[in-house]
């Protein structure tokens, strides 16, 4: 059994799933990874990750656009991946990814 602590992989990271009490963690190049710990559990590890909705977490550095599609819908494109954001979360998360910045450097 292998141990890997997330923090250390946190520039690879684009986003993480939540799957039960596992969550896979999705890089850019390389393989999925799963880890025996709760997306809740995985985003207090990772700072600046941005939880989208109850099944997903982001790291805005990955982040190429948000799509506004209505006040009660939106999604997000992250590397080549669009993921919906949850109604409920929608100001926290446009507030949080505009104190990141991280659209600023498109």
């Amino acid at each position: 059994m292998h141990h890997i602590r997330l923090i250390d992989l946190i520039d690879r990271i684009i986003y993480l799933s939540g799957e039960a009490n596992y969550t896979r963690v999705h890089f850019l190049q390389d393989k999925d990874l799963i880890v025996c710990k709760t997306l809740s559990q995985c985003v207090d590890q990772l700072p600046g990750f941005i939880r989208l909705h109850k099944q997903h977490a982001i790291n805005p550095r990955f982040l190429k656009r948000v799509t506004i599609v209505d006040s009660k819908s939106a999604h997000v494109l992250i590397g080549d991946k669009q993921l919906p954001i949850s109604r409920r979360r929608l100001k926290d998360v446009m507030e949080q990814i505009w104190q990141s910045n991280a659209l600023s450097s498109e």
